[in-house]
């Protein structure tokens, strides 16, 4: 019983890390995200600058399109934004995509405010890119505070290539490997008890 009690612990612990990195990867086949919702809660005072972006990576054509609306939390009343229709106006090198490689350029939107501890920003978004997976066009979010210190960043959604092995959307999940390896170490685990 100890034995199955840590492998539970393990499998817990692969779905939480798993469910951690919560960027979406499209492709040529399926080049939107589909709607996605994004929820941040700040720990502590402070006045901040969020950005939100698109960027091209390893090119500076065919810059994909980010539609945000629904804001909530201190972005309540903000108007729909889309991101990437008006060309690449923007030096996006400082941005880096799933896979660590810099932007080259795109477009971005920023919002200052102050927030209070518990305060939260939460918005709907949907990007779309055609840009061939060879680029791996990416939208992202970061949050500073007023030093210019991150406080979080993340690639919302990055293209790639169908069928390719690095891009996590053609691959088994953390997750399901955890659960097959969980199916026979359960296995092991009844034969020995029979």
């Amino acid at each position: 019983m100890k034995a199955l009690t840590q492998v539970a612990a393990v499998a817990a612990l692969a779905f939480s890390a798993s469910a951690a990195n919560a960027t979406v990867f499209i492709n040529d086949e399926t080049p939107s995200s589909g709607l996605q919702s994004f929820s941040y809660t700040f720990a502590s005072d402070a006045s901040v600058d969020i950005t939100i972006g698109v960027s091209n990576a390893d090119d500076t054509v065919g810059l994909g399109t980010q539609f945000h609306t629904s804001w909530g939390g201190i972005g309540a009343g903000l108007p729909d934004i889309t991101l990437g229709d008006s060309g690449c106006p923007v030096d996006t090198s400082s941005y880096t995509n799933a896979y660590g490689e810099a932007g080259t350029c795109g477009d971005v939107a920023s919002i200052t405010a102050g927030v209070l501890a518990g305060d939260s920003l939460s918005f709907d978004w949907d990007y779309t890119s055609n840009d061939g997976g060879a680029f791996h066009d990416f939208s992202f979010i970061q949050i500073n505070d007023d030093t210019g210190a991150e406080l979080y960043y993340e690639v919302l959604a990055q293209q790639c290539a169908a069928g390719d092995a690095s891009c996590p959307g053609t691959v088994s999940e953390p997750g399901v490997l955890v659960l097959f390896g969980l199916g026979l170490a359960l296995l092991g685990l009844r034969r020995r008890l029979a």
